[in-house]
């Protein structure tokens, strides 16, 4: 791979392309300060995958960390986290562009250049010591800085910003459009992204085509991502004036207003030539209810530790999904009793394909009128804001072992986080296979095979409350 980016022709039915990714620590000086960085391939940020649907794609990774590292993959047996998967012996970040096949046209011109923007928060301080600092109930507090694509901002309020940073430059032509994908990578803060003087048309987020509406600015919440197509029509040269004010701390429902006016395109397709609204999530009928409380972080066993419910997650030292392959006793997760009312509390809140509805107060019975139930966008990551509520639908309708977790760092860090177990009691041929190059560690050390090392980890905590698994027919 090279210049960041790696672009594959091919024309056959079945086609497998091979990555070959390796991490290491890197050294980067920004606001001042050299700092160690996870690197990909060489890179900060990573390098980007660009393929297309119902293509086969081959990960191979070398880990040149000091520690383990995982890589989130959306499958059962690859989902990147500590409750499915053994660690590679030893997180980055990057991309993945996923096209549409030729079966299933844009919803809009093919756009005149195609632009992968990551917008994050940044600390000076390295994620070892970030990691320290939390662990002793030290909040991170105000970030040192933003990044645009692993750089600085430019200085266009020279005020605010000090002389001599990288800034990232990406240059366009009058009159030509681009899709803007913008994503925000960071550890814990919600960012306000714009162009100056110029309006960004939603198209997509995170998988989805949206009702294409026009925007001033998007608030982008951790782990959040968004497409947009910019038209340069405007003045040419380089951002300036101050920055823009940022929003009224009293108008709480503007970032939630504009989170219910992104709409799900229900005449599109997307992964598949059917219309997004041919799922008719509306219709489902709603099996089991769970209310989620979060709260701030409280010591547990003497260590500051965040919850869901009052359960802490405790990372296993034999990951749940292989304890329940391999029939281990003790392979149980944790769940949730059903109760309310919600407390305050901000957290972004991930989980594969989701629906989701908003508003502040409590949560009562009474507020599932308020639900929409016919475009709703279908998303993975949603936001819960400080004194309110935010419901989500699941369809539940691949069995495994599937993780929920705050998208925020410190908060998943810490324990904020639950898997969920779903279970056909009938045969189900619809879960993958366990991969022959599976590692293993814990207890199923001894499995492990010649091409990987072998890992033994334990965990550092032992609070994790056992309760049943549910099944779904």
């Amino acid at each position: 791979m090279s210049g960041g980016v790696t672009e594959v022709h091919a024309s056959a039915v079945e086609i497998y392309q091979p990555y070959f990714v390796g991490a290491a620590d890197d050294v980067v000086g920004m606001f001042g300060a050299p700092i160690q960085v996870i690197g990909i391939n060489g890179q900060f940020p990573g390098p980007i995958f660009n393929i297309t649907t119902n293509w086969n794609v081959v990960v191979n990774v070398k880990n040149d960390l000091d520690e383990p590292l995982l890589l989130t993959w959306k499958n059962s047996w690859q989902d990147g986290v500590s409750g499915t998967n053994c660690p590679i012996p030893a997180s980055g970040y990057g991309g993945i562009i996923i096209n549409n096949r030729d079966v299933i046209p844009l919803l809009f011109g093919m756009p005149d250049g195609d632009i992968t923007i990551f917008i994050s928060d940044w600390y000076t301080k390295s994620h070892k010591g970030l990691r320290k600092d939390v662990e002793k109930g030290v909040d991170l507090g105000v970030p040192d800085g933003i990044l645009i694509n692993g750089l600085g901002p430019n200085r266009c309020d020279q005020a605010f910003v000090k002389d001599g940073i990288v800034y990232h430059i990406i240059n366009v032509e009058p009159g030509k459009t681009y899709r803007f994908r913008v994503h925000n990578v960071g550890i814990s803060t919600s960012l306000i992204f714009r162009i100056q003087s110029h309006n960004l048309l939603l198209v997509e987020t995170e998988g989805s085509y949206t009702v294409q509406k026009n925007y001033s600015n998007m608030d982008i919440h951790v782990g959040q991502s968004f497409s947009s197509l910019v038209t340069k029509d405007r003045t040419s040269g380089p951002a300036s004036g101050p920055l823009p004010d940022p929003p009224n701390d009293y108008d709480t429902y503007f970032s939630m207003n504009q989170a219910r006016s992104i709409r799900w395109n229900v005449s599109a397709g997307a992964a598949r030539p059917n219309p997004q609204g041919s799922f008719k999530y509306g219709e489902i009928t709603v099996t089991d209810v769970y209310v989620i409380l979060n709260r701030l972080a409280e010591l547990i066993d003497g260590k500051h530790r965040t919850t869901l419910n009052g359960i802490s997650d405790l990372r296993p030292s034999t990951p749940l999904k292989l304890a329940q392959q391999f029939k281990i006793p003790g392979g149980e997760l944790s769940a949730f009793d059903i109760h309310y009312p919600w407390m305050p509390g901000y957290m972004d809140l991930t989980i594969f394909r989701l629906f989701s509805s908003m508003d502040f107060g409590v949560w009562t019975e009474n507020s599932r009128s308020t639900y929409n139930k016919w475009d709703g966008v279908a998303r993975s990551t949603t936001q819960v804001f400080p004194g309110a509520w935010t419901a989500i639908l699941v369809s539940l309708d691949n069995a495994g072992i599937w993780n929920l977790r705050a998208q925020n760092l410190d908060s998943w860090y810490l324990g904020q986080e639950a898997y969920i177990s779903v279970v056909n009691p009938e045969v189900d041929q619809s879960e993958a296979l366990l991969p022959e190059n599976s590692i293993y560690c814990g207890i199923l050390s001894s499995l492990q095979k010649d091409q990987a090392q072998r890992v033994n980890f334990s965990a550092r905590h032992r609070f994790l409350i056992p309760v049943k698994q549910y099944s779904l027919c």
